[in-house]
């Protein structure tokens, strides 16, 4: 394990780790909102000829067609360099692992059973290193929920997508609708976006829920198990690719700022 002091320019001050392909930001001040990023981490090229001695289909593994959330880490990095939080960010491409997937009985809950095929060769190493990015998001929350409690602890996990089924969304907001959510966080997250006049989509909450195509980023086994195990409020945030975009900074600048004001209201 790799341990490191950093400050940001704006004082925020955080332990940072690597360890077993997972990078843990640990704020000073306990903080009470956690930040998953999951499907940015190395580019999926990096592993090519390592992972797949023959893989002929690699080119735009990096592109969104490749599946993965490009972007996605420096907004959660610009939104730590302003405001403490803590921070979970899984370095595995998904071709190799999909840290938002569960490791075994896919299709348990309704969750998409889409990438366990395309998982490690080494069963048991590749269940180590997806159990890691686990074991870090359990250790954050549960720092959050003793200092804080439950009832002010948030989970957001982030992603992107390109397009939703149409152009209509800049974010949409999954709780498995409404399975993952007890203190109406997300309805408060939307709010504050939609005030700020982003295009969100919530979900409806219903009794029951079920993966659908028509519903896809209703939420993954992240928000789900965390959910679970700790009672918080977990959210998947699913943000646009033009806000994601380094050639159009500014948009991305104004989402992490948005979303730092959110956060600072929750303290």
């Amino acid at each position: 394990m790799t341990e490191f002091h950093v400050s940001s320019a704006q004082g925020v001050n955080y332990v940072v780790r690597e360890d077993k392909f997972v990078w843990e930001l640990i704020p000073e001040k306990l903080s009470t909102v956690i930040l998953s990023v999951p499907h940015d981490g190395l580019p999926a090229r990096d592993f090519q000829g390592l992972v797949w001695p023959i893989q002929p289909n690699l080119r735009g593994l990096d592109s969104p067609a490749g599946l993965r959330d490009t972007g996605v880490w420096f907004i959660a990095r610009g939104i730590a360099e302003r405001t403490p939080v803590s921070v979970v960010r899984g370095m595995l491409p998904r071709y190799i692992i999909d840290y938002n997937r569960l490791w075994s009985d896919e299709s348990r809950d309704g969750i998409d059973p889409w990438v366990k095929a395309k998982l490690c060769p080494n069963e048991k190493i590749g269940e180590e290193l997806w159990r890691h990015y686990y074991e870090k998001l359990e250790t954050a929350t549960k720092r959050s929920c003793d200092g804080l409690g439950a009832e002010r602890t948030l989970l957001l996990d982030l992603h992107g997508f390109q397009i939703y089924p149409d152009d209509r969304y800049d974010i949409v907001l999954g709780t498995m609708n409404g399975h993952t959510v007890g203190f109406d966080k997300d309805v408060s997250l939307a709010a504050h976006l939609s005030g700020c006049g982003y295009k969100v989509l919530l979900p409806e909450h219903l009794t029951e829920y079920s993966y659908s195509p028509a519903n896809p980023y209703s939420g993954g086994n992240i928000i789900r198990q965390c959910h679970r195990d700790h009672q918080i409020d977990c959210v998947q945030v699913e943000i646009q690719a033009s806000f994601r975009c380094l050639e159009m900074d500014y948009r991305m600048n104004w989402l992490v700022g948005d979303l730092v004001r959110f956060i600072e209201s929750l303290v």
